[in-house]
């Protein structure tokens, strides 16, 4: 079986999550800056946490990008959840009028059949395609969750700076 991207997001959130609590620990942070004083590398340390701060900032920005794309994505599962039933309602109008013809004497156009396996594929095709987008992309919310996860990651990570 293969990972969807929402399963991929999920578990990205659950490791932000443990990150997160385990640098919000007090004694972590505590360690952290008893050796930045000791060994003098508080310039260091800061220098490294600003630079994970930048990463991190940077990838939520371009994480934040999917968002109207996957409001897209979303609208259309929807329209495709409304054509399904559309479908099989033209379905049986399609059915009662080639009957209602034939008892008004009318001749047998032959457009039915036709019409009939037009119809099955685009039914098939717009089941397929609100069944991929209901399983496969990540929610914008989801998104947004991820970004704001991360904003919060580095605000504990800035309390790891240290100060003179």
């Amino acid at each position: 079986m293969s990972t969807t991207a929402r399963q991929i997001i999920d578990r990205v959130l659950e490791l932000i999550d443990a990150v997160d609590e385990l640098l919000a620990t007090a004694g972590l942070k505590d360690l952290v800056k008893e050796v930045a004083e000791a060994l003098k590398v508080g310039d260091q340390i800061n220098a490294v946490i600003d630079a994970i701060l930048d990463a991190l900032s940077t990838i939520a920005e371009n994480i934040a990008k999917l968002e109207i794309p996957l409001r897209f994505v979303e609208a259309l599962s929807g329209l495709t959840r409304l054509m399904a039933p559309l479908l099989d309602t033209l379905g049986e109008v399609m059915a009662a009028a080639e009957g209602d013809l034939k008892d008004l004497g009318l001749p047998d156009l032959n457009v039915g059949d036709a019409l009939k396996t037009a119809m099955d594929k685009a039914d098939t095709a717009v089941r397929a395609a609100g069944g991929w987008l209901d399983a496969q992309p990540p929610s914008a919310q989801q998104v947004l969750d991820l970004v704001a996860r991360f904003g919060e990651l580095g605000d504990t990570l800035s309390g790891y700076k240290v100060t003179s």
